[in-house]
């Protein structure tokens, strides 16, 4: 336990470009796992697989690639070296890097990683994924008039402040598209695609959209369902 104390100050800094990354890389998987309704990270072993893969690959590139060993001093050059190091991390990656003592593909071990997590992730969502859009797409289908989860998703989108005016722009012509498609299994399938809101918010949109109350509350047993009619 003292040794470990005492590499504390070195280990902070050698953590850097992994916090760095993996603050990088969590809008590639929420973007990943967008359209996945039930999907609760923290209680999904690919989650963590791809969390020690995102924080370990670039500390112990980082350690391969400078004196960290040495016990170097800790100063201002030392930490910019980390948040450098952690920044072009993307960069590092796609590089075979030549360590002194072997070569790795960094580009290479890292990928597998992070499939392997994925793949962990996928194995536990895709199947009642599949069925509950599956659902949903049958719902759309049936559902009489369209006109109120649209007008919903159009007021969700331009109250989102943390979407970009371009992104609010792009949402929007989808959307006005979708009502002049000459099928209902075409206006169903694009409005599938709209369906990238958050998870919380999810059961109220598909209430707009036809889903019963009992259908929702089979799905999202904790959610609180409010407006529709």
């Amino acid at each position: 336990m003292s040794e470990l104390m005492d590499w504390l100050p070195w280990l902070s800094v050698l953590a850097i470009p992994g916090v760095i990354n993996i603050a990088v890389a969590l809008k590639q998987l929420a973007d990943d796992c967008k359209f996945l309704p039930f999907f609760e990270p923290f209680k999904t072993g690919g989650v963590w697989v791809w969390a020690a893969a995102q924080f370990l690959v670039p500390c112990f590139l980082f350690w391969m690639t400078t004196s960290m060993s040495t016990r170097p001093t800790i100063d201002w050059a030392l930490v910019s070296q980390a948040l450098g190091f952690g920044v072009g991390f993307v960069t590092l990656m796609n590089a075979r890097t030549d360590t002194g003592f072997f070569t790795l593909d960094i580009k290479i071990i890292y990928a597998r990683l992070i499939r392997v997590a994925y793949a962990l992730i996928a194995s536990k969502e895709t199947g009642r994924t599949a069925a509950f859009w599956t659902d949903v797409e049958r719902i759309l289908n049936l559902c009489p008039d369209l006109t109120d989860g649209v007008d919903f998703l159009e007021n969700y989108f331009r109250n989102d402040v943390s979407l970009t005016a371009e992104q609010k722009t792009n949402r929007q012509e989808k959307l006005d598209a979708v009502l002049k498609k000459n099928s209902r299994a075409a206006q169903a399938e694009a409005i599938l695609a709209l369906m990238d809101v958050r998870r919380a918010d999810l059961p109220n949109m598909l209430l707009r959209f036809g889903c019963s109350p009992n259908f929702l509350k089979q799905h999202f047993p904790k959610a609180r369902i409010y407006g529709g009619n």
